[in-house]
């Protein structure tokens, strides 16, 4: 479950800030899509951790999305749905 693996990543526990959590993960999870990552790649809980920090970074409302998010975004982009590396070649 992505919310559950979120929460785990950001060390939140409980339910009360569920719907905004699920709210901004769906955010981000579009926002990773639309940037051209494979929604298999983006869905799987192997991404909870830079959808984590993409939530940490507009949940607490800092300035922009963190260069570790759009590093490891873009570092997701470059895989196929199986999560394997894209040969170019």
């Amino acid at each position: 479950n992505m919310l559950e693996k979120v929460k785990e990543c950001l060390g939140i526990t409980g339910t009360y800030q569920d719907t905004i959590l699920k709210n901004w993960i769906a955010e981000i999870q579009q926002l990773m899509i639309d940037g051209g990552i494979p929604s298999s790649v983006v869905n799987d809980v192997k991404s909870a951790g830079v959808i984590a920090r993409g939530v940490d970074d507009v949940y607490f409302q800092k300035a922009n999305l963190s260069s570790y998010f759009w590093q490891r975004a873009t570092q997701l982009a470059y895989k196929d749905g199986d999560g394997k590396w894209v040969d170019f070649q």
